[in-house]
């Protein structure tokens, strides 16, 4: 059951889980990082939640699935966003960089769930909903770990270096797709 396409698009979700997890459980210590009072990590998970609000009605109002190359320019996106978190710029490159994860994170989710319905076999499609449910709550635990193992700074590259290997991948696996089709 575990194809290539269903691993594919369960580690695209694992990676989207932990970006935005990095930056949900990372805000205090993002807030502190800027020398900022704790309270203050409230900025970083509303410019995150608002775009990721922004996003979901996006992807409301357009009320169809993307096209490939649309994913890849919102992986693209949230791999930006990751980075420029990772790189502790400044507070308000930090909170942009938020909110550009925050604007993918729907049309991205919505785009996985759906690719995984469509390919995963009609008696298993319970089992695939659950793996994707699993390999988000992966995301977050990675997420977790490595922010208590470790520090803030591993930990957003770990999160950055997930969402860059997931848009290689996808990148990748997109173009060996269009050479395969006939012409």
């Amino acid at each position: 059951m575990l194809k290539p396409a269903i691993l594919l698009w369960l580690g695209c979700t694992m990676a989207n889980s932990a970006v935005v997890s990095s930056i949900e459980i990372g805000a205090v210590s993002l807030a502190m990082n800027y020398g900022l009072p704790p309270a203050m990590g409230f900025t970083f998970t509303v410019a995150l939640c608002v775009a990721s609000v922004a996003g979901g009605v996006w992807v409301s109002v357009r009320n169809r699935m993307s096209a490939r190359s649309a994913v890849l320019a919102y992986l693209g996106l949230m791999t930006a966003g990751a980075a420029i978190i990772a790189a502790h710029g400044a507070v308000v490159v930090t909170i942009v960089g938020a909110a550009i994860v925050g604007c993918s994170l729907a049309p991205l989710g919505t785009y996985y769930s759906l690719m995984l319905d469509a390919i995963s076999p009609p008696q298993r499609k319970a089992e695939v909903f659950a793996l994707s449910r699993t390999a988000n709550s992966l995301g977050i635990i990675l997420t977790s770990a490595t922010l208590t193992l470790t520090s803030l700074v591993v930990t957003q590259a770990v999160a950055a270096t997930l969402i860059v290997m997931a848009t290689l991948t996808v990148g990748i696996a997109s173009f060996v797709r269009r050479s395969s089709r006939p012409r």
